[in-house]
This record gives C-alpha cells, sequence and structure tokens, in this order.
C-alpha cells in the first residue's frame, strides 16, 4: 500500500506536462493565486548573493519568479516529483528530488527556504521531519517562509462538506483530483509543529475565496480577493484567507 509521499509522487508525475497550464490564461484563478502567493512570499526581502532552498520546487515558478528581479543567488529546487523539476528551468544540477530530510546538501546552510503550497500534502508527522530539517539547515540570520491552508476558512468548510457528500454518494476522492487526504492548519497549532528556535515574525492571510466559486467563476473570484485584500486585517480577513503565509526567523 503506497504511503502520503508516494501518493503525492505519483499523482505530480502524472499532471507534470500539463502543469504549467496553471499559470496561463486558460486557468486564470490558480493563475492569479499562484503569482499572488509569490508576490506576498518575497515582497520583503533581497535575494541577491543569498542562498536559497525551495522545498516543492515543482516546475520552478518560484524560480523564475525571482530570476525576474535578480540574477546572482544560488536556487536549489526540491520535489518528490522528478518529472515536475524536469518541467523547470531550474538548472539540473541545482534539481533535487526525494524528501528533503534524506538529502544532504553541499552548502553550509540556507539564508531562505521556502515551502509554498506544500504543506497542504504533508501528514502532520512528515511536516515535523520537514520543520526539524528546516531547523538544522537554516542559517542564523535567515528566514522560513511557509504557506498553509487555513483551517479556519470558509473553503475549509465548504470542502468538507463536498467531501461528506462525496463520501454519502460512495464517490472517490480521486474524481475531484488526488486520491490522497490533504491537511489544513488553524494559526494556533504552529507552535506544536514548529520547532522552539524558529519565531513568527508575520503571518499574512490571502486567497480570499472559496471553491468551487474559484473554479465556475474565476475572473469574479479575483475580483472579490483583490477587494477583499484591500481591508484593514480583522478576523473576517482570517475567516475569508482560504491560505496564510508565515515568515519565520530563526533565534540564535
Amino acid at each position: 500500500m503506497l504511503n502520503q509521499n508516494e501518493k503525492v509522487r505519483q499523482y505530480f508525475d502524472s499532471i507534470a506536462n500539463s502543469y504549467p497550464e496553471r499559470f496561463t490564461s486558460k486557468r486564470p484563478f490558480h493563475s492569479y493565486f499562484f503569482i499572488e502567493r509569490l508576490r506576498l512570499a518575497t515582497q520583503d526581502f533581497d535575494f541577491k548573493g543569498r542562498s536559497i532552498l525551495d522545498i516543492g520546487a515543482g516546475t520552478g515558478i518560484l524560480y523564475d519568479f525571482l530570476n525576474e528581479s535578480c540574477t546572482h543567488f544560488e536556487y536549489f529546487g526540491n520535489d518528490l516529483s522528478l518529472e515536475m523539476l524536469t518541467q523547470s528551468n531550474i538548472p539540473k544540477e541545482y534539481q533535487v528530488s526525494g524528501e528533503v530530510y534524506k538529502i544532504e546538501f553541499k552548502n553550509k546552510g540556507f539564508d531562505f527556504i521556502f515551502l509554498l503550497g506544500v504543506t497542504s500534502y504533508m501528514s502532520m508527522s512528515e511536516m515535523k521531519k520537514v520543520f526539524f530539517f528546516i531547523n538544522e539547515n537554516l542559517k542564523s540570520d535567515g528566514r522560513v517562509i511557509i504557506s498553509f491552508s487555513n483551517k479556519k476558512s470558509l473553503d475549509f468548510f465548504f470542502r468538507q462538506v463536498l467531501y461528506f457528500l462525496m463520501k454519502m454518494l460512495r464517490l472517490k476522492r480521486g474524481l475531484i483530483g488526488q486520491n490522497f487526504k490533504t491537511t489544513s492548519i488553524k494559526t494556533d497549532s504552529l507552535r506544536r509543529l514548529i520547532p522552539a528556535e524558529l519565531k513568527i515574525e508575520k503571518q499574512i492571510w490571502f486567497n480570499y475565496t472559496f471553491s468551487p466559486i474559484n473554479q465556475l467563476f474565476p475572473n469574479w473570484s479575483i475580483y472579490l480577493s483583490k477587494r477583499i485584500a484591500k481591508l484593514k486585517p480583522s478576523g473576517l480577513k482570517h475567516f475569508l484567507g482560504a491560505d496564510f503565509l508565515v515568515i519565520f526567523s530563526k533565534q540564535s
């Protein structure tokens, strides 16, 4: 029986060839969502001359995004799916497939470690292994930027209702994409997952929409998400934000 990582690898191997289409006009909401996540994750930092590890690099959208404004950095792209990495522009010598905590990197730590859109595919035990690796391989003045699926969001509620209906109708989860469970997190649960040495510097909610509206009405969903993003921080944004970013620093 396949474990979670093997299921995730097989799934992304199977969609690797078509995955770049998610960043085109054919998938307007997904394209907007991915670019907005990249913008929020990188806007506060200067990457010139820095060492970067992208866990769950996929087809290298973070690598391409950074190259638009900065060309002098060291970048390692890691992913369970080698097929996804081969679709990227990441130099082959910096493509590293497999479980990141089983890999020995040739440098002495990273200035930045990213996990964008990755934790949703990890079990809690897998996350702890990855976070331990991060703590061991992040430089003392480094930053970790991680996105999570928001368990307190309206989107999570609707997805749970959808899964319940599918179960009642005896339909397989694979009919809506993945054939494995995904993981969502509450913000107040982070401290139990993250090593004590990592300090939370900032939390950012985003992706103010919910399924399946964002797929049925993508342009309307983009408009609504942009409008909500302009509101002042409030509990409403925490409820409507399907995802959130957390920026961590390492305490000396």
